[in-house]
């Protein structure tokens, strides 16, 4: 058997790239849809980037993770927005010039208030069917307390209640939660919690994922 030749060339193991903890991969939580919190169509006056100043600037709750939605579009843009309507965030209705994703703090403030809560509002109406599965579904966080423990209102007399009655037959809907456990709105709650999320500073986040410190 002929020898191969050294060629001069050792081969080394290959290194494993070692990625920074900012290049780790992590959820994106793309929004396709979203509710209008508040719109100017001339640009912000207090807009700290000077070539963003003019430009349209649209304010958004998405309907899947509930991102906070900051879309800068480009000058002469010209678009038909209300508060609290709908609004595609894919595809665009116009050039966009900047997208961001952006905290409580960083929405207008009239944004903050009863325009964000009406806003969470509609789209846990919308998906009804998930946040009934919540109350069907739901389990334990600790030895001693139950996610819907997280609710306000519902303690551990009630939180008994619901979880007879829930074994007994599954919920079918806001109303049959209601019927069934004597919490007045349910709806309102699950708003009221994700209100709270979105807000920051919770120890626990159930319903406003990319709000979790160890998260993208």
């Amino acid at each position: 058997m002929k020898s191969r030749k050294n060629s001069g060339y050792s081969a080394r193991p290959i290194e494993k790239r070692r990625f920074s903890r900012t290049e780790k991969k992590t959820p994106q939580f793309k929004e396709t849809k979203a509710v209008v919190l508040d719109y100017y169509e001339n640009g912000m006056i207090n807009e700290t980037n000077p070539s963003l100043k003019d430009c349209p600037t649209l304010f958004a709750l998405g309907y899947q993770y509930f991102v906070l939605i900051k879309i800068v579009f480009k000058e002469n843009s010209q678009l038909e927005v209300k508060l609290g309507d709908w609004f595609p965030v894919v595809p665009s209705p116009a050039p966009i010039k900047k997208f961001s994703r952006i905290k409580f703090e960083d929405l207008p403030t009239l944004a903050r208030g009863q325009v964000l809560l009406e806003a969470i509002e509609l789209i846990v109406e919308a998906r009804e069917k998930e946040f009934v599965d919540f109350f069907n579904t739901s389990g334990v966080l600790t030895l001693q307390m139950h996610k819907l423990e997280l609710l306000k209102g519902i303690g551990k007399k009630r939180l008994e209640h619901i979880l007879r009655e829930r074994e007994r037959k599954p919920f079918s809907s806001f109303e049959d939660i209601k019927e069934r456990t004597e919490i007045p709105d349910p709806k309102k709650l699950i708003a009221e919690r994700i209100y709270e999320e979105l807000q920051g500073g919770q120890r626990h986040y159930l319903f406003v994922p990319w709000q979790h410190p160890h998260r993208g």
